[in-house]
């Protein structure tokens, strides 16, 4: 059977978009605790911690999503 479409090209444009994702995302928060050592009083620290809080746990999103990218690529026979 002929597909009309390459599978390995596609998931690895899903997989690789779920990466680069993760790396913009993971950014974010790594930045402030490289930064947190250098505010100057604890209210600072406060903000800086209060500014990153709601989206602390959001690049483990797309690590859950690359995993089951490449469990349904795997189940498909898509070789990478």
């Amino acid at each position: 059977m002929d597909q009309p479409f390459d599978l390995v090209v596609i998931w690895a444009g899903i997989i690789g978009f779920a990466v680069m994702m993760y790396v913009l995302m993971d950014g974010f928060d790594l930045g402030q605790g490289i930064l947190y050592p250098f505010a100057p009083d604890d209210h600072s620290r406060d903000i800086m911690m209060n500014s990153v809080a709601p989206v602390w746990d959001g690049n483990e999103t797309w690590q859950s999503g690359q995993y089951e990218y490449m469990q349904r690529a795997q189940e498909r026979g898509v070789a990478f």
